[in-house]
């Protein structure tokens, strides 16, 4: 088992796996990687990310050939400990499980993700007399209108303002002047922006204000960061649809957990 010290490395041990490539935060933090069974171009059988308190949890990004992957995330899990939870695309996540027998399946969503070259961010049009107008970015003094916003609209967010990883929000004002909808760049990599913490009013919704507020968001990622991603409740059919619309392509993902943590 080799460690990964580099974005560049990790990112050709792992195919360029954006999973991977995003949980490991460009190791600016606490992140560490693993490769094991490299060839000697340096594309291994199996990578392994484990990277703390990302996206509310500790969590182990896996990629690779299912047994190598079930070998190495044994290894990453004793050196990283019970806390990290597997998390991969492709159907990992049930041979893993079906190899560990101590780790055992969590949660299925959706990850979504397009390369800025596949994005459509013409938007939505806004016509002069459009109520809503365009979204714009927030400053620091109205992030705990942010706060507020999400405690009524959508408790359940992942991201939040000021949470370690989540960076700027953006905000849509509706015809009475507060807040209709928001969105955030959070936990973002040098080579995968990430956007999260999406949240429109119960009584505009329906106008297609996430769309705005995303495109927004995601125009910016797409131009510091080359691509885009987000992840989704896999039964949330309208939000799929709203990312779909702005170029989004949707795979599952997966996530485990060591039974007992």
């Amino acid at each position: 088992m080799r460690e990964l010290r580099t974005v560049g490395d990790l990112a050709v041990a792992c195919a360029d796996d954006e999973v991977c490539v995003w949980a490991a935060q460009g190791f600016t933090g606490q992140a560490r990687a693993w490769a094991i069974g490299e060839d000697s171009s340096g594309l291994a059988d199996a990578v392994a990310v484990a990277s703390p308190v990302l996206a509310r949890r500790d969590r182990l990004a896996l990629w690779g050939k299912p047994d190598s992957v079930a070998q190495l995330a044994a290894r990453a899990l004793a050196l990283s400990g019970p806390s990290y939870r597997p998390l991969a695309r492709g159907g990992l996540i049930p041979a893993l499980c079906d190899r560990l027998p101590h780790v055992v399946r969590a949660a299925t969503f959706g990850w979504m993700s397009a390369p800025s070259a596949g994005l459509e961010l013409t938007g939505v049009p806004v016509g002069p007399d459009d109520p809503y107008g365009a979204p714009r970015w927030l400053d620091e003094p109205e992030l705990a209108s942010v706060t507020a916003f999400l405690t009524r609209e959508s408790p359940g967010s992942y991201a939040w303002p000021g949470q370690p990883g989540v960076g700027r929000w953006a905000g849509l004002d509706g015809p009475d002047g507060t807040l209709a909808a928001v969105a955030a760049q959070a936990w973002c990599a040098p080579t995968v922006g990430h956007l999260a913490g999406v949240a429109v009013r119960a009584r505009s919704r329906g106008l297609r204000l996430a769309a705005r507020v995303c495109g927004f968001v995601a125009a910016d990622l797409a131009t510091r960061c080359g691509r885009v991603t987000l992840m989704v409740d896999a039964d949330n059919t309208p939000a799929i649809r709203t990312y779909r619309r702005l170029g989004l392509t949707y795979s599952a993902i997966q996530a485990a957990r060591v039974a007992g943590s």
